[in-house]
């Protein structure tokens, strides 16, 4: 089997509209989740309006705002990655991305239209800028990439679950360099209101009350928007081309509860983490962090932080980065796999922010990194991500070393 590298990384967050902009807001445990705009949530994590000032206007016309991040990173994450695409090249490149809904703004805008207008009044560009493969289709055309571009739709698992893909055709010799991610831009009224209405949204009336991962107080998760790419790498093309390396994908685990639409399931969730450290071939006892898929909602936190305990012994440490950044759905597992291949390249661990230990629900017992960061040991860092429907995916990242 192949060793699989991470060597660019791109990122359009509510803490910053770049790769190093969103990392030293998160190092410095800056929130991206402001007051809301909208009237049926109090809080959001919204990207930055200025984001898209690369593309042309015929770019924006054509692309949702989620497909407008997807390329922006993209683009960023490719160019970190010192990634030269050409006629010689470009057919051996693959593009994976997931999404839960793709462009929904264009498409409620779309409908809202009709509704008042009359159904004669949509666009034709209606099609174009809302299916989701389209993200995948609009990146592949802008980089040049001729390999096979999957989008993946698997709610908040989505662009985890891309990025596994993507790890497992390069681990089995069937690909050499994969462009893979995650991206939604889901900030609008109509979603809003729908997970509203589901009770998974905060109801804090304060900042540092909105997202709160395993605290009692938690009330629901903060709606975010974002994306994330990664370079995917064979270690010997990588080496070959002398480019700096992130960190190295260990492993890739999945599983479905077969349970509940909404509501998450213990089994599930501790087969998913089972399931990548299999993959991986390692022991338990080498999991030093676990950034937790931790949405402060109750049945996830919960039921996460039992899967944790179970499995591991040894107590790593957990953390859940949605209290600074929010939970971005389809984007937020891509995000979290990104900020945890820099924790492990810039040695630093990010805690959760805004819980004290007073404040962690009693049923929790995982040994949580709260308040402040804690240098990177060198161990493996695991990252969860777990979806409506039951869909549930688990990367394992370590510090990548010439000789194993």
């Amino acid at each position: 089997m192949n060793r699989v590298v991470v060597t660019g990384i791109g990122i359009v967050s509510p803490n910053g509209i770049t790769r190093e902009l969103t990392w030293e807001s998160i190092v410095n445990l800056e929130r991206g989740i402001k007051p809301s705009s909208h009237d049926n949530t109090n809080f959001s994590g919204k990207v930055d309006d200025n984001f898209n000032e690369e593309l042309t206007s015929k770019d924006k016309r054509y692309m949702d705002r989620c497909t407008q991040m997807a390329l922006i990173a993209s683009r960023e994450a490719v160019r970190n990655a010192n990634l030269e695409i050409n006629e010689g090249n470009c057919e051996h490149i693959s593009v994976f991305v997931g999404s839960s809904v793709g462009g929904i703004g264009a498409l409620a805008d779309e409908f809202g239209a009709a509704a008042v207008h009359g159904v004669d009044q949509m666009t034709m560009l209606v099609i174009p800028r809302n299916l989701i493969n389209m993200i995948t289709a609009n990146i592949s055309i802008d980089l040049g990439i001729k390999g096979e571009s999957l989008a993946y739709s698997l709610a908040c698992a989505s662009g985890t679950v891309a990025i596994g893909e993507a790890f497992k055709k390069i681990k089995n010799g069937d690909q050499k360099v994969i462009v893979a991610g995650g991206v939604d831009a889901c900030v609008i009224p109509q979603v809003i209101e729908a997970f509203r209405k589901l009770r998974a949204l905060t109801s804090a009336k304060s900042v540092e009350k909105a997202s709160i991962p395993f605290s009692k107080e938690r009330t629901g998760f903060v709606i975010s928007e974002g994306t994330a790419f990664l370079v995917l790498e064979e270690l010997e093309h990588a080496k070959q081309r002398g480019v700096d390396i992130y960190c190295e994908l260990d492993g890739y685990g999945g599983s479905s509860d077969a349970y509940s639409l909404l509501a998450p399931h213990l089994t599930g969730i501790t087969k998913c983490m089972e399931n990548a450290i299999a993959d991986a071939n390692c022991n338990f006892e080498e999991i030093e962090y676990i950034n937790a898929h931790g949405t402060s909602t109750k049945l996830n936190d919960l039921y996460e932080s039992k899967a944790i305990k179970n499995l591991f012994s040894h107590d790593p440490v957990v953390a859940s980065t949605k209290a600074i950044h929010g939970h971005s759905l389809g984007g937020v597992g891509a995000i979290e796999t990104a900020l945890c291949a820099m924790m492990i390249k810039r040695r630093v661990l990010i805690p959760t922010i805004n819980v004290s230990k007073e404040d962690v629900d009693e049923e929790i017992e995982t040994n949580l990194l709260l308040a402040k960061i804690t240098p990177y040991q060198g161990g493996k860092v695991l990252t969860n991500s777990f979806a409506f429907g039951g869909h549930n995916a688990s990367l394992l990242l370590s510090n990548y070393k010439e000789e194993i």
